[in-house]
C-alpha cells in the first residue's frame, strides 16, 4: 500500500518551494526566467502528485505493487531534486540548513545582484527536464489506473451497451498510448540536457566570485538520465539520443508504444486478478439462477399428456375418446386456462386436480370436465382483453379496479440481467441485489422480465408478441417445505405499462 503521508508531504513540499522561488525571482532579474521555468515545472508536478495521491486513496486495490515501488521511487527522486534547488538559490527555506548557516552571506541584501553560472544554468536546465519526465512518469501511471477502470467498468456496468463499453476503452488507451509517447521523447530529451558536472564546479555565482555559496560537493545526491532509464521502453533504450534526431525517437517509440501500454496494465495494475474475481463471480451468480430457474421445453401445440397411475400428478388433459370411438381433438393454443402449478386456481368455478380423477371423473370417460373448462376458459376476445381467460390472480385484481378506480393492481414482476435483479409490485422497485437502476428496453436488451403464471397466461404474451420460456422457481413455505411457482420468462427488460 502506498505511503499517502510521504505523497502529500511532496506536495506541500513542492507547492512551498515554487512559492518561494516566484517571491525570490521578483528580487533576482538576472536569472527570473531561469527561475521561472523551473518553478512552473515543480508546481506542475505537485499538481500531478496529488491526483496520483487522491486516486489511491479512494480506490487502493486497483495499483499492483509494482505500481507503489514507481511511485515511490518517483517521490524519491523528486526529494533530491528539491533539495538541489534549495541549495542552488539562496533561499529562506536554505538557511535551517547548517551549511548555508556557516555562509556569512546576507542573501536579502545580494538577490539583486544574484547570478547564475554557465554550469548552474545547464544544470537547472537539466533539473526542469529531470522533474518533467517524473512528471510524465506519474501522468503514466495515471492514465494507467483510469483506463484500467474503464475495463472494470465496462464489465460491470449492467445499463450500457457494449459498443458504449468498447468506445470509452478504446478512448482511454489511446489517450494512455498518447502519454507514453509524450514519456519517451521527454526521457530523451533530458538525456541531451545532462552534462556530467565537475566535482569542484561552483553551482552559483554572484558578482563577486569569491562569494559563491555552493560547489556540486554540497549535493547530497546529484540525479542523472541513468535514473530514468528504468521507465524507458526496452527497445528505445538502444537509442542515443546525442546522436539520433527526433524523428529516430518518435520511429522507435511509435513502433513499441501500444505493446509497452499493455505491459504497463498487467504490471502496474491488478486489472488480470480483478477480471478473473468478476468472472468467478458471475459464474457463481449463474450457478445459482440456474438452481433457482428450472426451465421447462414447451412446444407451440401440445400434445396430451397419458394419466399415468393414482399418484401420478397431472399437468395437461390428456385427449380421450368420444362415445362413438372417435378421437377427441387436442387443446389447441385458443385455449386459455391458467396452468395448474402446485397450491394454484384454475378459475372461479372449476376444480381440477387428481384427486377428482379418482371420484370417477377423467378426460377418457366424461366429457364434463373439457366442456366446463372450455366453457371457463375459451373466449373468442383477446386474452388481454378479456377477463375470463386471465388468471385467477389477475382477474380477481382488474376486477377489484373497475370496482374502486382507486385500488391498485399490485402486478409481482421481476427484471433481471446475468447478475443483478430488481423486484417490482407494480411500478414500485421492492427489491434489488446491486445499487445499479433496473435495464430499460432501450438501455439493455440483455435483460429478461419474470412473470407468475397466475398474473398472465401465455396466449397474452405471444399476442403481444413475445419470446418466452416456461420455468420453474422454488419458494420456501416453511421448515424444509419448498413450493415450486411457474412463470414465464420473456426474452427482454418491458416496462410496467408493458406488463400491465
Amino acid at each position: 500500500m502506498a505511503d499517502l503521508a510521504a505523497v502529500f508531504n511532496i506536495v506541500s513540499r513542492a507547492s512551498a518551494l515554487a512559492l518561494e522561488l516566484y517571491k525570490f525571482a521578483t528580487t533576482a532579474p538576472n536569472a527570473v526566467n531561469n527561475i521561472n521555468k523551473l518553478t512552473r515545472s515543480i508546481s506542475s508536478f505537485a499538481s500531478t502528485v496529488k491526483q496520483v495521491g487522491a486516486i489511491i486513496r479512494e480506490d487502493d486495490s486497483l495499483p499492483s505493487h509494482e505500481a507503489i515501488e514507481v511511485l515511490n521511487n518517483v517521490l524519491q527522486q523528486c526529494n533530491s531534486l528539491l533539495t538541489e534547488v534549495q541549495f542552488i538559490f539562496p533561499l529562506e527555506s536554505s538557511h535551517s540548513d547548517s551549511e548555508s548557516k556557516s555562509k556569512d552571506v546576507d542573501y536579502r541584501n545580494t538577490s539583486q545582484d544574484f547570478r547564475l553560472s554557465f554550469i548552474a544554468t545547464a544544470r537547472l536546465d537539466y533539473v526542469t527536464a529531470h522533474l518533467d519526465c517524473l512528471k510524465s512518469t506519474l501522468s503514466v501511471l495515471i492514465q494507467t489506473m483510469h483506463t484500467a477502470q474503464s475495463v472494470i467498468w465496462a464489465m460491470t456496468r449492467p445499463t450500457i451497451s457494449p459498443q458504449q463499453a468498447a468506445r470509452a476503452v478504446a478512448n482511454e488507451k489511446m489517450q494512455l498510448e498518447t502519454l507514453v509517447i509524450e514519456q519517451q521523447t521527454s526521457i530523451l530529451s533530458a538525456s541531451t540536457l545532462y552534462a556530467p558536472t565537475r566535482p569542484d564546479a561552483r553551482l552559483l555565482m554572484e558578482v563577486d566570485s569569491s562569494q559563491s555559496l555552493i560547489s556540486t560537493q554540497g549535493a547530497n545526491s546529484i540525479l542523472n538520465p541513468a535514473d530514468l532509464f528504468r521507465y524507458q521502453v526496452r527497445f528505445v533504450e538502444g537509442l542515443d539520443a546525442l546522436y539520433t534526431t527526433e524523428n529516430d525517437w518518435l520511429l522507435a517509440i511509435c513502433g513499441e508504444s501500444k505493446t509497452h501500454f499493455e505491459h504497463l496494465l498487467d504490471r502496474w495494475t491488478r486489472l488480470r486478478q480483478l477480471q478473473e474475481r468478476i468472472d468467478d463471480e458471475e459464474r457463481m451468480v449463474e450457478l445459482q439462477r440456474r438452481e433457482s430457474l428450472q426451465p421447462t421445453v414447451e412446444s407451440d401445440v401440445e400434445d396430451g399428456v397419458v394419466a399415468g397411475n393414482n399418484n401420478a400428478r397431472l399437468t395437461t388433459p390428456t385427449p380421450g375418446r368420444t362415445a362413438a370411438g372417435g378421437m377427441q381433438p387436442l387443446f389447441t393454443e385458443t385455449t386459455t386456462f391458467p396452468i395448474p402449478v402446485p397450491d394454484s386456481n384454475l378459475g372461479p368455478t372449476t376444480s381440477f386436480s387428481p384427486a377428482s380423477l379418482d371420484d370417477g371423473t377423467s378426460p377418457g370417460s366424461s366429457g364434463n370436465l373439457l366442456s366446463s373448462v372450455m366453457a371457463a376458459g375459451y373466449s373468442a376476445v383477446s386474452p388481454r382483453s378479456s377477463i375470463s381467460s386471465l388468471p385467477a390472480e389477475a382477474a380477481a385484481a382488474i376486477e377489484a379496479k373497475e370496482n374502486d378506480d382507486e385500488v391498485n393492481l399490485e402486478i409481482p414482476w421481476r427484471i433481471c440481467t446475468r447478475q443483478h435483479y430488481w423486484d417490482f409490485v407494480d411500478n414500485k422497485l421492492v427489491k434489488k441485489n446491486t445499487h445499479h437502476p433496473p435495464p430499460t428496453p432501450v438501455s439493455d436488451r440483455n435483460g429478461s422480465t419474470e412473470i407468475l403464471a397466475s398474473w398472465v397466461c401465455k396466449e397474452a404474451i405471444t399476442e403481444a408478441g413475445f419470446k418466452y420460456t416456461k420455468a420453474q422457481r422454488d419458494r420456501p413455505e416453511g421448515g424444509r417445505r419448498t413450493k415450486y411457482e411457474t412463470l414465464f420468462v420473456i426474452q427482454q427488460s418491458l416496462s410496467f405499462h408493458q406488463v400491465q
